[in-house]
């Protein structure tokens, strides 16, 4: 049924503007990854957000949203790159790999895979000499004149991407998607975001919210990722966190997506829960303490409750070491 109402291009013209808001809701939440993805060292072994931290300087930003990356942005700067955004956390390349895959057009599909999810930061050095995480942004991007560069729908065309009207319509959705990213904790080293995300659980889409914990060692500038999803709603009875994931530097990953046909109306018009990450993006999971679960589900933190998170996620980093 499905596959004859989206085979009509009536149809398709009709319905391509709700399959791709729904699709970036799937897309943007933080799979599989390459041979060369998984061959990253992790590198870091302690995480801190340093001595002294006021309260007031861990509350700044709290409550906004995760700024957008600035359009012309090349996601894959050079190590000596002096662009605002220099340091790589994540890119998220979409496919469609799972479920009812036949059921969508050519079209959607190659154009989902052609906006890279873009999560870059902001690392420099002060005054005194050490780094810190001045910002973290997002954004999607798509090949310009070979590399990789963040586009917006009022530059794509100045720029010179090169896009369809399937791609064109996508990149329009993106932006409203990209208001979604609240900042819940920050201070000179971290920030902490959450994501709206859809996942395949036991053979259902489910909503959660993925949390994300950027941290940046302040003696080396190196940046460390730890994501773990969290229930759909903050005020959510008896929350738990999911498992803590530790991401690898820089990670590229092909963001793995699953279609639920049933999730589509006798007309072809799918519910926010038609499509959904197959997993959390690749890397190693840790466990956590009985103070980190506690700690990771807080709607927000202050610093003292932020020194907590830090101090609970390097007592799982080292029990991972331990077990070696």
């Amino acid at each position: 049924m499905l596959s004859r109402f989206l085979a009509s291009k009536a149809s398709i013209a009709l319905d391509w503007r709700a399959i791709l808001a729904q699709l970036l809701v799937a897309a943007i939440g933080v799979s599989g990854v390459s041979a060369q993805d998984t061959s990253r060292q992790y590198t870091t072994s302690r995480v801190s957000v340093g001595v002294g931290v006021s309260s007031e300087a861990t509350l700044a930003g709290v409550g906004s949203n995760l700024p957008k990356l600035p359009a012309g942005t090349q996601v894959e700067p050079q190590e000596d790159s002096d662009q605002e955004f220099n340091k790589v956390i994540l890119l998220a390349r979409p496919k469609i790999e799972s479920g009812n895959v036949d059921a969508l057009p050519d079209a959607i599909r190659n154009a989902v895979s052609s906006m890279v999810l873009s999560i870059l930061a902001h690392v420099e050095r002060d005054s005194s000499g050490k780094f810190r995480l001045v910002s973290v942004g997002a954004g999607f991007a798509t090949p310009v004149e070979g590399e990789l560069t963040v586009v917006t729908p009022d530059t794509a065309g100045d720029l010179g991407a090169k896009l369809g009207f399937v791609q064109r319509q996508l990149l329009g959705q993106n932006s409203k998607q990209l208001d979604t990213l609240p900042i819940v904790a920050r201070s000179k080293q971290v920030l902490v975001f959450d994501a709206p995300s859809i996942m395949l659980t036991d053979g259902k889409h489910e909503k959660f919210r993925m949390r994300h914990f950027i941290w940046a060692d302040s003696s080396t500038g190196r940046t460390a990722t730890f994501v773990w999803l969290l229930p759909e709603r903050s005020d959510a009875a008896g929350q738990q966190a999911g498992k803590l994931r530790w991401l690898p530097p820089g990670l590229k990953e092909r963001r793995e997506i699953h279609v639920d046909g049933r999730e589509f109306s006798i007309l072809g018009i799918p519910t926010d829960r038609a499509f959904a990450l197959e997993d959390l993006p690749p890397g190693r999971d840790l466990d956590w303490t009985d103070e980190g679960r506690r700690l990771a589900t807080k709607s927000s933190y202050g610093a003292n409750d932020l020194k907590a998170l830090v101090a609970a996620i390097n007592a799982s980093l080292a029990k991972t070491k331990q077990d070696r």
